[in-house]
């Protein structure tokens, strides 16, 4: 049995029967806008792929989109929001690619597969991997931000395998300032970065930094061989539950990446020292000698 409407509502929907679809009315409007979205951003990326500046104007968009200018600024705010709009749009079909990839058997293997999708994705659409990487936007657009934290992922399980030789997020930084400068300087300068081979040359040479090799490591220092097992130690205390408290877990954290960045440490150390070493050697030199030669010690 239908339900009775009340007196009052009934009669102001016979006064006002525009009144009940506004619901409907709404949700149309709604639809109509996300359409107007799409086309707008489809729209954008065609006139950035063809704009030779990397740059579009809000004018042009909305003619070719059919849209009035305070439909995009509604939806977008300014220039610069359909910029970033745009590049999250276009890297995020990128970014589900890798959300949906299965990882390897090997985690390293992964990094290989980034690398190659990375600039095989630069080449495919150099305007949008310009305006993330070579960016004049005030934000850096959310998609750019999702892959790094995608790479450093992989890192994780690179040093939780004990494969891996830095901490996985200075792994993830070395890796990437790397990739986007062979990119850039392929999508830049391709005259001068001509070789085919140059971008798998690159990427092998600095997963050989980062990873750790099987095989001999006699040859190796102490601290060589020391840093992968406390970049795998750090990585699984960070994910593993144990039996520490927050302090000691802070505190071990600390005295593993300590290990892990010796060489940092020792370097910082012999740069710290030599001024010390210097003024000792001076002090020496300036110290007063007895008629036979010899140095006499300060009172």
């Amino acid at each position: 049995m239908p339900t009775r409407m009340s007196p009052i509502v009934d009669q102001q929907q016979r006064r006002y029967p525009h009144v009940a679809p506004v619901r409907h009315l709404s949700r149309a409007a709604n639809m109509l806008e996300v359409d107007a979205r799409t086309r707008i951003l489809e729209v954008a990326a065609s006139l950035l792929a063809e704009s030779a500046e990397r740059d579009i104007s809000t004018r042009a968009v909305c003619e070719a989109a059919n849209v009035g200018a305070p439909m995009l600024y509604r939806l977008f705010g300014d220039k610069n929001g359909l910029l970033a709009a745009v590049v999250d749009y276009r890297f995020g079909r990128y970014m589900t690619d890798k959300r949906n990839r299965p990882p390897a058997a090997d985690p390293v293997d992964d990094l290989y597969v980034a690398w190659d999708n990375h600039v095989a994705f630069a080449l495919e659409n150099p305007t949008i991997y310009r305006i993330v990487y070579s960016p004049s936007l005030a934000k850096l657009p959310a998609a750019a931000d999702e892959a790094h934290r995608l790479l450093v992922e992989w890192m994780d399980r690179c040093a939780e395998a004990g494969k891996l030789k830095l901490p996985p997020d200075v792994a993830a930084q070395t890796f990437t300032a790397a990739c986007v400068g062979v990119t850039l300087s392929l999508l830049s300068q391709p005259d001068i970065y001509d070789d085919p081979d140059l971008s798998d040359r690159v990427r092998d040479a600095i997963i050989r930094e980062l990873i750790v090799e099987t095989g001999d490591s006699s040859g190796e220092r102490d601290t060589d061989i020391l840093k992968p097992a406390a970049v795998q130690m750090a990585a699984l205390l960070r994910r593993t539950p144990t039996p520490l408290s927050e302090p000691e877990v802070l505190m071990m954290l600390q005295w593993l990446n300590t290990i892990s960045t010796a060489d940092q440490v020792q370097d910082s150390q012999r740069t710290h020292s030599a001024p010390n070493a210097l003024m000792s050697t001076r002090s020496r030199e300036a110290a007063p000698t007895s008629e036979d030669g010899t140095k006499l010690r300060a009172r």
